[in-house]
């Protein structure tokens, strides 16, 4: 993998890269939706704007709770930011005289499709990573990356030379797994179903991914609830599943109800 890359006499930090590209593609595809859903574009950027500082609230929030330490340069914990956008978006609702739901309907695919170049970057910079493998798809990390520098103190029985072990590229799994999701959820969206069903589907189908994804991880920043079996994410993720459950059941039921 490649942490940095080298530009113009500069060192850029991959991983900052792919959070840039997410940014910058996340206001135009939250204004591209906006103009295709009766919140209109002016509200969908309006809560695409506030959903960034409270990602980033979230994110190292739930890395100070979890890892019990702040560090700028680290990139924090997902399911944070998750939680910290679903505040923004209702705090900018309520604000805004907004329909909630149908504010988190909008901004369920952008945030799937933030979360790709996101977990790209986690691969570029080497966090987040799997268990040691075999297997044809694993992936040696440089020593430039965080699985390196980890391994070498915590199992330096996984370092060999300059590189690790090959190891199960969680990362890259996740982003492929959100980019199918975010193109599902677009087209869910674009469909105009039920106010809910998008954000239902986008907090289901994550937290279940989520929950599995934990058993091939192998970074020990996570953090755990009960020591090796079940992580602090696979914790938030039982959470965010049943949250997710009942806003698709109540969405779906009313559905038919109107039928």
């Amino acid at each position: 993998m490649l942490p940095t890359i080298h530009l113009f006499g500069l060192t850029i930090p991959i991983y900052g890269l792919c959070i840039a590209t997410a940014v910058v593609f996340g206001y135009n595809l939250s204004s591209w939706l906006g103009r295709r859903h009766p919140l209109g574009a002016d509200h969908a950027t309006t809560l695409y704007v506030a959903a960034l500082p409270g990602a980033f609230v979230g994110i190292k929030a739930l890395e100070v709770i979890v890892e019990g330490k702040l560090d700028w340069r680290a990139g924090g914990v997902f399911l944070g930011g998750f939680i910290g956008v679903v505040c923004s978006t209702l705090l900018v609702a309520r604000w805004k005289k907004l329909p909630a739901l149908a504010a988190m309907d909008l901004l369920a695919p952008v945030g799937a499709a933030n979360h790709f170049f996101g977990r790209l970057g986690c691969l570029a910079a080497g966090c987040c990573y799997g268990k040691p493998t075999s297997s044809g798809i694993g992936l040696e990390f440089p020593s430039a990356s965080v699985a390196y520098q980890t391994l070498r103190h915590t199992h330096p029985e996984l370092i060999v030379g300059d590189r690790t072990v090959p190891l199960i590229p969680t990362q890259l799994i996740e982003a492929l797994f959100e980019l199918g999701l975010a193109a599902v959820l677009l087209a869910l969206l674009l469909r105009k179903v039920r106010t809910g069903v998008v954000f239902g589907c986008y907090a289901v189908c994550y937290a279940l991914f989520r929950f599995g994804i934990e058993f091939y991880r192998f970074d020990p920043e996570r953090g755990y609830l009960i020591d090796g079996v079940l992580s602090t994410s696979q914790f938030i993720s039982i959470l965010l599943g049943g949250a997710g459950g009942w806003v698709l059941w109540r969405a779906l039921r009313t559905a038919r109800e109107a039928r």
